[in-house]
Protein backbone atom coordinates (compact mmCIF):
# COMPACT_ATOMS: atom_id res chain seq x y z
CA UNK A 1 0.00 0.00 0.00
CA UNK A 2 1.33 3.43 -1.03
CA UNK A 3 1.94 6.24 1.93
CA UNK A 4 -1.51 8.42 0.73
CA UNK A 5 -3.67 5.12 0.98
CA UNK A 6 -2.00 3.67 4.24
CA UNK A 7 -2.69 7.40 5.62
CA UNK A 8 -6.12 7.30 5.00
CA UNK A 9 -6.96 3.86 6.43
CA UNK A 10 -5.41 4.46 9.56
CA UNK A 11 -7.56 7.88 9.06
CA UNK A 12 -10.85 5.75 9.04
CA UNK A 13 -9.83 3.84 12.11
CA UNK A 14 -9.19 7.05 13.77
CA UNK A 15 -12.55 8.22 13.42
CA UNK A 16 -14.06 4.63 13.65
CA UNK A 17 -12.07 4.56 17.45
CA UNK A 18 -13.36 8.23 18.14
CA UNK A 19 -17.01 7.04 17.16
CA UNK A 20 -16.88 3.86 19.12
CA UNK A 21 -16.05 6.68 22.34
CA UNK A 22 -19.00 8.88 21.58
CA UNK A 23 -20.84 5.85 21.39
CA UNK A 24 -20.08 3.96 24.26
CA UNK A 25 -22.70 2.33 25.20
CA UNK A 26 -22.06 -0.74 23.43
CA UNK A 27 -17.93 -0.89 22.61
CA UNK A 28 -17.55 -2.38 19.03
CA UNK A 29 -13.67 -0.40 18.11
CA UNK A 30 -11.91 -4.02 19.54
CA UNK A 31 -10.00 -7.06 18.68
CA UNK A 32 -9.51 -9.53 21.39
CA UNK A 33 -6.58 -12.15 21.34
CA UNK A 34 -9.00 -14.89 20.42
CA UNK A 35 -10.40 -13.24 17.04
CA UNK A 36 -6.58 -12.34 15.87
CA UNK A 37 -6.11 -16.13 16.16
CA UNK A 38 -7.79 -17.68 13.13
CA UNK A 39 -9.79 -16.29 9.92
CA UNK A 40 -13.30 -16.55 11.59
CA UNK A 41 -12.53 -13.84 14.67
CA UNK A 42 -10.17 -11.98 11.82
CA UNK A 43 -13.55 -11.85 9.97
CA UNK A 44 -15.92 -11.22 12.78
CA UNK A 45 -13.52 -8.07 14.08
CA UNK A 46 -13.27 -6.79 10.31
CA UNK A 47 -17.47 -6.47 10.00
CA UNK A 48 -17.55 -5.15 13.68
CA UNK A 49 -15.22 -2.45 12.32
CA UNK A 50 -17.22 -2.20 9.40
CA UNK A 51 -20.13 -1.48 10.27
CA UNK A 52 -18.68 1.41 12.94
CA UNK A 53 -17.29 2.69 9.59
CA UNK A 54 -20.71 2.86 7.70
CA UNK A 55 -21.77 5.04 10.66
CA UNK A 56 -18.69 7.27 10.32
CA UNK A 57 -19.52 7.35 6.82
CA UNK A 58 -22.93 9.12 7.50
CA UNK A 59 -21.54 11.40 10.01
CA UNK A 60 -19.28 12.82 7.46
CA UNK A 61 -20.27 12.69 4.59
CA UNK A 62 -17.95 15.92 3.67
CA UNK A 63 -15.08 13.38 4.25
CA UNK A 64 -15.60 9.97 3.29
CA UNK A 65 -17.46 9.18 0.02
CA UNK A 66 -20.96 6.74 0.36
CA UNK A 67 -19.36 4.12 -0.98
CA UNK A 68 -16.00 4.04 0.89
CA UNK A 69 -14.94 0.91 3.20
CA UNK A 70 -11.78 -0.03 4.86
CA UNK A 71 -9.54 -1.78 2.49
CA UNK A 72 -6.99 -3.10 5.18
CA UNK A 73 -6.70 -6.98 5.34
CA UNK A 74 -8.37 -8.50 8.21
CA UNK A 75 -5.06 -9.15 9.92
CA UNK A 76 -3.63 -5.67 9.66
CA UNK A 77 -6.96 -4.56 10.86
CA UNK A 78 -7.20 -6.35 14.00
CA UNK A 79 -3.58 -5.70 14.46
CA UNK A 80 -4.22 -1.83 14.34
CA UNK A 81 -7.32 -2.21 16.05
CA UNK A 82 -5.67 -3.86 19.25
CA UNK A 83 -3.01 -1.20 19.18
CA UNK A 84 -5.50 1.66 19.10
CA UNK A 85 -7.57 0.25 21.68
CA UNK A 86 -5.72 0.94 24.77
CA UNK A 87 -6.05 5.18 24.56
CA UNK A 88 -9.02 7.24 25.05
CA UNK A 89 -9.02 9.75 22.00
CA UNK A 90 -11.62 11.86 23.58
CA UNK A 91 -10.31 11.87 26.94
CA UNK A 92 -6.53 13.14 25.61
CA UNK A 93 -5.35 16.76 24.97
CA UNK A 94 -6.11 17.82 21.53
CA UNK A 95 -2.05 18.91 21.12
CA UNK A 96 -1.79 15.11 22.23
CA UNK A 97 -3.46 14.44 18.83
CA UNK A 98 -1.84 16.41 16.62
CA UNK A 99 1.58 15.72 17.91
CA UNK A 100 0.87 11.76 17.42
CA UNK A 101 -0.83 13.16 14.12
CA UNK A 102 2.37 14.51 12.98
CA UNK A 103 4.74 11.37 14.37
CA UNK A 104 2.76 8.83 12.70
CA UNK A 105 2.28 10.33 8.80
CA UNK A 106 4.94 13.23 9.35
CA UNK A 107 7.84 10.49 9.44
CA UNK A 108 5.74 8.58 6.30
CA UNK A 109 5.59 11.79 4.50
CA UNK A 110 8.29 14.28 5.59
CA UNK A 111 10.00 15.54 2.30
CA UNK A 112 8.21 12.67 -0.07
CA UNK A 113 5.82 15.51 -0.92
CA UNK A 114 7.64 18.71 0.52
CA UNK A 115 5.20 18.38 3.80
CA UNK A 116 6.53 19.42 6.59
CA UNK A 117 5.04 20.67 10.27
CA UNK A 118 5.92 23.36 12.33
CA UNK A 119 7.57 22.32 15.53
CA UNK A 120 4.59 23.30 18.09
CA UNK A 121 7.23 25.42 20.24
CA UNK A 122 7.62 27.87 17.20
CA UNK A 123 3.98 27.86 16.74
CA UNK A 124 3.48 29.12 20.85
CA UNK A 125 6.46 31.41 20.34
CA UNK A 126 5.35 32.60 17.29
CA UNK A 127 1.41 32.84 18.72
CA UNK A 128 3.31 34.43 21.87
CA UNK A 129 4.65 37.44 19.89
CA UNK A 130 1.22 38.04 18.14
CA UNK A 131 -0.52 37.90 21.16
CA UNK A 132 -4.07 37.45 19.71
CA UNK A 133 -7.26 38.37 21.96
CA UNK A 134 -10.80 37.05 21.65
CA UNK A 135 -11.56 39.58 19.08
CA UNK A 136 -8.82 38.55 16.47
CA UNK A 137 -9.46 36.50 13.32
CA UNK A 138 -6.83 33.59 13.12
CA UNK A 139 -6.07 32.10 9.79
CA UNK A 140 -3.77 29.89 9.19
CA UNK A 141 -3.72 29.21 4.89
CA UNK A 142 -1.28 26.59 4.96
CA UNK A 143 -2.66 24.93 8.64
CA UNK A 144 -1.98 20.89 8.57
CA UNK A 145 -2.74 19.79 11.38
CA UNK A 146 -3.54 22.88 12.98
CA UNK A 147 -0.55 23.34 15.05
CA UNK A 148 -0.74 27.21 14.82
CA UNK A 149 -4.74 27.37 15.12
CA UNK A 150 -4.43 25.34 18.66
CA UNK A 151 -1.61 27.40 20.15
CA UNK A 152 -3.97 30.28 19.41
CA UNK A 153 -6.87 28.97 20.85
CA UNK A 154 -4.88 27.59 23.54
CA UNK A 155 -3.04 31.41 24.16
CA UNK A 156 -6.73 33.10 23.98
CA UNK A 157 -8.08 30.78 26.46
CA UNK A 158 -5.41 31.11 28.70
CA UNK A 159 -5.64 35.19 28.31
CA UNK A 160 -9.32 35.32 29.19
CA UNK A 161 -9.17 33.16 32.21
CA UNK A 162 -6.34 35.13 33.36
CA UNK A 163 -8.60 37.92 32.94
CA UNK A 164 -10.90 36.79 34.58
CA UNK A 165 -9.44 35.70 37.11
CA UNK A 166 -7.40 39.39 37.71
CA UNK A 167 -11.07 41.04 38.23
CA UNK A 168 -12.36 38.91 40.66
CA UNK A 169 -16.18 38.82 39.52
CA UNK A 170 -17.26 35.82 37.24
CA UNK A 171 -18.36 36.08 33.52
CA UNK A 172 -19.57 33.95 30.93
CA UNK A 173 -17.09 33.76 27.56
CA UNK A 174 -17.64 32.87 24.48
CA UNK A 175 -14.64 31.87 21.90
CA UNK A 176 -15.66 31.55 18.71
CA UNK A 177 -12.93 29.54 16.75
CA UNK A 178 -13.45 29.10 13.14
CA UNK A 179 -11.21 26.76 11.01
CA UNK A 180 -11.37 27.30 7.49
CA UNK A 181 -11.80 23.79 5.55
CA UNK A 182 -10.71 22.95 2.49
CA UNK A 183 -12.44 20.36 0.76
CA UNK A 184 -9.16 19.42 -1.19
CA UNK A 185 -7.69 18.50 1.42
CA UNK A 186 -9.55 15.96 2.90
CA UNK A 187 -9.58 14.12 -0.62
Amino acid sequence: MQKPEAFWELLKLIFCKIQDERDSASPQFYATPKERQNMTGLMRCASRIGKLFETVVRQYPQIFKPTEQIELEPKVLAYIVTQLQMFSLLDSDVDVKGKAYEEVVGSNLRGDRGEFFTPRNVCNMMVNMLDPSDRDLILDPARGTGGFLIAAMNHVLASLKRDVRESGRSRQLQVNIRFSERHEYWG
